[in-house]
């Protein structure tokens, strides 16, 4: 604040310096001084309205018209007759012209005694304008004096409005020259307006800050509502107009003009609290007011109707007054301009009101009063918007800086993260939540053989590695009517249930994955690490790849045994299935692995699925085809009787063979059917139950099944004996 009174008060200063010389054009100085003065005139109330010029002509001979130096009569349903006398002391003939200043009178007729008992011109806004003598803004009428004459002329004014008694008397010269400044300083005064709306305009176009359009609106407004006031508008805009729309035009602008003042100031004056919350909602009530009245005025009568928007304007006056003191208290400075623009306004509206009671002297500057205070609250009220904008500027400088140094910390964090992205010896790669890959470093190359660029785009689950079974297994389900990823790739499906608890539990998970290489048609074992991103609206996840490390015992092994105990979660299928087959890679070529690896997990999964679950085949095929597969699994998982069943796996290998001994608690199966199927049978069926069996049966050497059906002896040897028969061992059944 200590800034800008100094800063104020110089702008005010030089302000009535530059406005000073308007008070030199003293326009009645520019008449003639044989024609007379203004105030020389008698006056007369006929308060029925009904008197003709004879009778007003012989009451002014005896007398009863009243001389007294009175400016405003202010609302009143009389006429009122003024008479003038002029005289002309000169030894030419003068023509003069006798101006009513005021533009929104209804009727003003001209009577010359010399002219007959008639009306000899007459002008008003009740009138069309062309029939005017003078083609001016104001009623104006010509005469001519004789020289060494005299003569009385009158008046009779009749109006809605406020009836003003003040004339002015001119010379025709001096007539014209009073119109050429006139002409000069209206066209600067409102080319000054729309300067600065336009101006105001093309900074919100720039900005998009509202403050800006609000006060464009304003300035338009203000300046129509001027220009209507000074009769402009019945001159230019609707000459041929009634009466009735002329009385109210200028009022109904004023409204609109507060109306938008009132939107403005709820957007300009920033306060803070409940208090400044009450204080925006009250101002915006109070414009919506004012903007519903404007139309509504049209309909009441035009005294009631002045009245009643004088009454809706004041909230919207009060509120802004009190919004900007209250800010020039809370130390904002651009508020200070804002309280300063309407305590001009307001100061030059009151001049403009009081003068015609005779509250001023007559010079020239005070019918530019309300122009002048105008333009200066304008101008008053664009500083405090730019200097409100200054600070804003300052404080976005402030942040813009904040935001240049983090966005460097972020760059130099985002180059050090690249690079360590980039140079890692992991495969690292980032996706969707629904797995499509967005980006990933070179080390898949190093993995897989891809380039960064080929997997992009790709979604994480088509790096996985399919065995040829599964392959033919998928398309066999697709014709069977199953879903082919649901029933051919269990990897797939954990890998996918990985990702959705990912999504639901933010926990992150670690798997083991068979990953497909580019040039070798063999899968790569690939330990993943997926991690989520939240980042807000958007989520994404990082994912981390590597090769397990070789288990250095894994070559001194000559042979070994397990036995393990399971659950009913799919996902143990795939883990175990791995864990057995891990060393199997120090006898065999990797081709037997996966074969055997495979037919493992499904032995296992059909253990789970239609041992323990007692899933039938049916409704097996039912879930997967409505996609809802996991969940009908996990519903039957958590049932009472199912949940606490086992399958127990038995586990045997040296450099001879390996053995698998595999029982779940189950009611058992058919197994001799499906023995006596093969792959080919089933393809032309369409059949997909006991797919995984015939599998097997071709991969293993003996595939015995327990007369039940929920026990199987699988025993693949690794190195054909000399004789077939069947050596005795601790799996049999």
């Amino acid at each position: 604040m200590s800034f800008q009174l100094p800063r104020f008060f110089l702008f005010l200063s030089v302000s009535l310096w530059a406005f000073f010389p308007l008070g030199a054009i003293d326009l009645i100085q520019l008449t003639d001084s044989s024609v007379g003065a203004e105030d020389s005139f008698e006056y007369y109330l006929d308060e029925s309205g009904k008197a003709e010029f004879a009778e007003m002509r012989a009451a002014a001979e005896k007398g009863k018209f009243i001389s007294a130096n009175i400016r405003s009569l202010g609302y009143t349903n009389a006429s009122v007759w003024v008479r003038f006398r002029t005289n002309n002391s000169s030894d030419r003939q003068v023509r003069w012209i006798l101006e009513h200043p005021f533009p929104n009178a209804d009727l003003v007729e001209f009577y010359d005694v010399k002219k007959g008992e008639t009306a000899f011109y007459k002008a008003g806004d009740s009138l069309p304008f062309r029939i005017r003598p003078v083609q001016y803004r104001n009623p104006a009428f010509p005469s001519v004096l004789l020289p060494r004459g005299e003569k009385y002329v009158y008046l009779k004014i009749r109006s809605n409005s406020v009836i003003h008694l003040s004339f002015r008397q001119y010379t025709a010269v001096g007539f014209y020259k009073k119109v050429l400044y006139e002409q000069f300083l209206f066209g600067l005064f409102f080319g000054s307006m729309l300067i600065l709306a336009f101006y105001n305009f093309l900074l919100f176009v720039s900005t998009r800050d509202g403050n800006y359009l609000f006060f464009a609106a304003y300035i338009v407004a203000l300046s129509f509502f001027q220009f209507v006031l000074e009769g402009f508008g019945f001159q230019v805009l609707w000459p041929e107009a009634s009466g009735e729309w002329t009385s109210r035009s200028s009022w109904i602008f004023l409204w609109v003009s507060l109306a938008l003042m009132s939107l403005f100031a709820g957007s300009y004056l920033d306060l803070g609290g409940n208090w400044g919350t009450l204080w925006n909602r009250l101002s915006r009530y109070s414009g919506i007011l004012l903007w519903c009245y404007a139309p509504l005025s049209l309909f009441i009568p035009v005294k009631t109707g002045i009245l009643l928007g004088f009454f809706c304007s004041f909230p919207a006056t009060a509120l802004i007054f009190i919004g900007g003191i209250r800010n020039v208290f809370l130390n904002q400075g651009s508020s200070l301009y804002f309280l300063s623009a309407w305590v001009v306004l307001v100061g030059g509206a009151f001049l403009y009101l009081f003068f015609p009671v005779g509250g001023l002297q007559d010079y020239g500057l005070t019918f530019w009063v309300v122009e002048a205070a105008s333009l200066l609250h304008v101008v008053l009220m664009g500083l405090g918007l730019a200097d409100r904008v200054k600070v804003l500027s300052g404080v976005f400088s402030d942040k813009i800086r904040e935001l240049e140094s983090t966005k460097l910390t972020a760059e130099q964090s985002e180059k050090r993260f690249r690079n360590l992205f980039e140079e890692s010896e992991e495969f690292l790669f980032t996706m969707d939540t629904t797995g499509n890959i967005h980006s990933a470093n070179k080390s898949v190359g190093r993995l897989l053989g891809f380039t960064p660029e080929e997997v992009i785009g790709w979604n994480f689950l088509d790096l996985i590695f399919v065995s040829s079974g599964e392959e033919i297994y998928d398309s066999v389900s697709e014709t069977g009517g199953a879903s082919g990823l649901a029933q051919g790739s269990y990897s797939k499906i954990l890998a996918k249930e990985k990702i959705e608890d990912l999504l639901r539990t933010g926990k992150s998970p670690e798997f083991t994955v068979e990953f497909r290489q580019k040039f070798v048609l063999e899968p790569r074992q690939i330990r993943v690490r997926l991690q989520l991103l939240d980042s807000g609206e958007n989520k994404g996840i990082l994912g981390k790849a590597y090769e397990l490390n070789e288990d250095v015992l894994a070559k001194f092994i000559v042979s070994e045994s397990m036995h393990f105990t399971l659950n009913n979660y799919l996902r143990n299928a795939d883990l175990l299935s791995r864990l057995l087959t891990v060393n199997l890679s120090s006898f065999v070529g990797t081709e037997v692995v996966i074969a055997i690896r495979t037919c493992i997990r499904e032995i296992i999964i059909n253990s789970i699925e239609h041992g323990n679950l007692a899933i039938s085949f049916d409704e097996k095929t039912e879930a997967l085809n409505e996609g809802r597969y996991l969940e009908f699994i996990q519903k039957r998982q958590r049932e009472p009787f199912y949940n606490l069943r086992t399958v127990k796996v038995s586990y045997s290998l040296n450099a001879r063979r390996i053995g698998f001994l595999i029982t779940d608690e189950g009611e058992g199966f058919d197994y001799k059917k499906i023995l006596n199927l093969d792959i080919q049978k089933l393809n032309e069926t369409s059949l997909t139950h006991g797919r995984g069996i015939v599998m097997t049966r071709r991969v293993f050497d003996i595939v015995k099944f327990n007369d039940k059906g929920n026990k199987v002896l699988l025993i693949k040897y690794l190195k054909k004996p000399l004789r077939y028969k069947r050596e005795k061992t601790s799996f049999d059944v």
